[in-house]
């Protein structure tokens, strides 16, 4: 997305401006002014070629600072904006000539424009030089290659990211069935306890009814399975 992109390097290229070792840096602050020239259209929404930002209050629109600014400029609105007709203004007649136009118009454009037509001299210099052409892709690679590995960290780290969630998650799920088998325990634990509390108290009143009926204690504990003091304690 060249909107978020865009943003990026803005921010980015402001950061670094920040000086060291003076008492009012941020003061000395410059200026932040990123003018992106595109060859496709990018804000759908807006009608004009032309369209700058700023930092502003979203209620009533007053700039913040005056010290970021980024400017699109859309060569397929321009041109249809232009039409055939001449351009007018400075910024108009360089939109043209970054559009490649070659036309009687651009001719005379070139002619009525020193600064413009030194340009086109200095780009028609530049392609006809091997060594400046060389260099300049040479540069362009790099550039590219730069862009390509600070893709690759983001998306390396992004995958470190989602490998620590993830263990994060696994280890969130391991430790509540943890805790889960730790409550059945518990639950069977306390299961058994009342079983067995059950079974001691039917072997308690059997024996109790036992000799109440006159049965020799001694059989009583073989029936029973308590001990002599258990059955007496019982009596008690």
């Amino acid at each position: 997305d060249f909107r978020k992109r865009g943003h990026y390097y803005w921010a980015k290229r402001h950061a670094l401006k920040l000086p060291m070792g003076s008492k009012e840096i941020y003061t000395q602050i410059k200026p932040t002014i990123t003018i992106c020239l595109l060859a496709f259209d990018l804000l759908e929404e807006e009608e004009t070629y032309r369209n700058s930002y700023s930092i502003r209050n979203d209620k009533s629109g007053n700039r913040l600072c005056a010290d970021m600014q980024i400017i699109y400029l859309e060569l397929p609105k321009f041109l249809s904006y232009l039409g055939t007709n001449y351009p007018r203004t400075g910024l108009e007649r360089w939109l043209l000539y970054f559009c490649n136009e070659e036309s009687a118009r651009m001719e005379k454009v070139m002619a009525e424009d020193k600064v413009l037509s030194m340009a086109r001299d200095v780009e028609l210099a530049f392609w006809a030089d091997e060594r400046k052409r060389e260099r300049y892709f040479k540069y362009q690679k790099y550039l590219l290659d730069l862009y390509s590995d600070e893709h690759t960290y983001e998306f390396l780290l992004e995958q470190e990211r989602e490998k620590t969630e993830q263990e994060r998650v696994r280890a969130e799920r391991a430790e509540q069935e943890k805790e889960r088998e730790r409550v059945r325990a518990e639950q069977e634990r306390v299961r058994a306890e009342r079983a067995e509390q059950e079974k001691e108290q039917i072997q308690r009143e059997m024996a109790l009814e036992m000799l109440k009926m006159g049965i020799e204690i001694e059989r009583i504990v073989k029936v029973s399975g308590l001990s002599e003091k258990e059955i007496r304690d019982s009596c008690e």
